[in-house]
């Protein structure tokens, strides 16, 4: 979609999530690796909005899925990108005295597949009117949200799920992680995927231009630019902050 007829306010939204993602990675980096109190206290009350912002992300980027000519290239590129990270943070970060920041299945990885299963299955996802398929996914999001925690449905409506999931050690990327698995950063197929899948319904809407005009007004435009640029910027604020901070506590001491 050219600039002349985007969609501002999606871009808006997902810069507002990215700027979200930094706010808590910093503090969780100011807090776990350099022991910030200040920090800790902060991450504490921020901590649960994590959920929200993530998926605001992920809905995001179903619906941009649809504006995309080229889904499998695109998921192809991030599962490599996503790869990188965890070699980076399975294998590289211990070597520095950082542990406990390994990433196995984190919002890349899951971004990835996500995006791969809509290129796959996109024949059969447009067959479904958008209206429908956004609320059955949303519904199936809801339904699978706590499936990481071995349980599926909704309070008295729910049942747990039998522990011989839970026992593979290679499900967890599907939802299922085993008692000892651990990811820094972890959002599986299960339930995050639904919500992709979901926003990729509010993307045919998109893609047709039939989203309400209000969405192209700008409202907050350094948010456009943190929008445009949400895979750059997730690629290197970590980085980025960790430098940063580091270089600063050298300066000034440890706080």
């Amino acid at each position: 979609m050219s600039d002349g007829n985007r969609y501002n306010i999606i871009d808006e939204l997902r810069g507002l999530a990215v700027v979200c993602m930094i706010v808590y990675h910093a503090l969780f980096t100011l807090s776990q690796v350099f022991g910030m109190s200040f920090a800790a206290t902060a991450l504490y009350f921020f901590k649960p909005a994590e959920p929200y912002f993530a998926g605001l992300f992920i809905f995001i980027s179903g619906l941009c899925s649809r504006l995309s000519s080229d889904n499998t290239k695109r998921g192809i590129k991030l599962v490599i990108i996503a790869v990188a990270i965890s070699a980076v943070t399975i294998i590289v970060l211990p070597s520095f005295g950082m542990y406990n920041y390994e990433i196995y299945f984190g919002i890349l990885h899951l971004l990835a597949l996500s995006i791969l299963l809509f290129s796959a299955t996109s024949k059969f996802l447009d067959k479904i009117t958008p209206f429908l398929g956004l609320i059955i996914f949303l519904a199936l999001f809801i339904f699978t949200y706590r499936v990481p925690q071995g349980y599926i449905g909704i309070d008295s409506f729910g049942r747990e799920i039998p522990d011989v999931f839970y026992s593979v050690p290679f499900l967890f990327f599907l939802g299922f992680p085993s008692e000892n698995f651990f990811s820094a950063d972890y959002f599986p197929i299960l339930p995050w995927s639904m919500l992709f899948i979901a926003g990729t319904f509010v993307g045919v809407w998109a893609s047709k231009g039939k989203l309400p005009s209000f969405f192209s007004k700008s409202c907050i435009v350094p948010l456009q630019w943190f929008g445009k640029n949400a895979l750059m910027i997730y690629i290197l604020h970590q980085p980025v902050i960790y430098g940063a901070v580091w270089v600063v506590q050298r300066l000034i001491g440890p706080q």
